[in-house]
């Protein structure tokens, strides 16, 4: 299966799950739930839609900077260099993406 489709198969199931805690937070707000428990469930859907967007990234050939959690996506700043953008890490990679942004013809394989 190709990488996009594992990818594409991620996010449903991510959103599938993120469903499910929005409909259990709707349930506690229209409930009169206290304030913790609310609190709790959008911390638990943002942690998902986090988790979620790192997994995919990291499919699509992105890194990810493992310094936080969830992770968050690095952004190529040069071909093989990949910084985070919450804390300035830096990372090579050993090898270009095919969909990298800074590609170029030289580079391509």
């Amino acid at each position: 299966m190709s990488e996009w489709l594992l990818a594409a198969k991620s996010a449903a199931e991510s959103l599938v799950h993120f469903r499910g805690l929005l409909e259990a937070l709707r349930k506690l707000v229209e409930a009169g739930a206290p304030k913790d428990e609310i609190v709790q469930k959008l911390k638990e859907a943002e942690q998902q839609v986090s988790s979620a967007e790192a997994h995919m990234a990291q499919r699509l050939g992105y890194e990810i900077c493992r310094a936080h959690w969830p992770p968050v996506v690095m952004l190529e700043k040069e071909p093989r260099l990949w910084c985070c953008p919450e804390c300035g890490r830096q990372v090579k990679s050993a090898t270009l993406n095919a969909g990298s942004l800074h590609t170029e013809s030289k580079w391509r394989i």
